[in-house]
């Protein structure tokens, strides 16, 4: 198992461990990033902010500050920046 199927089923025990929790509100977005790291699809930066909180209460992580948890599982984060769209113009019938 290299390091980023490691990380990969680390996060997914999480997951799966705050899922348990009776009195959480993000639960759907919880399911929706478990469903996707079992279908080894990313996760977006906004997804992993959202329970960067748990995962730093956790023991093993304990030590690292919030920076180097991002970096840890950095491999299994995409930035997803939607390009602007732009409007329709009807520049090409016109000419």
């Amino acid at each position: 198992m290299n390091t980023e199927e490691l990380l990969r089923f680390t996060l997914i025990r999480l997951l799966g461990r705050y899922l348990r929790k009776d009195n959480l509100r993000i639960r759907g977005l919880f399911q929706i990033m478990k469903i996707r790291l079992e279908n080894n699809q990313s996760i977006t930066k906004k997804m992993f902010e959202s329970v960067l909180t748990f995962i730093e209460r956790e023991h093993d992580f304990r030590r690292y500050n919030r920076k180097q948890i991002r970096h840890i599982f950095s491999h299994l984060i995409i930035n997803e920046y939607s390009p602007k769209e732009t409007r329709g113009t009807l520049e090409s019938f016109l000419v």
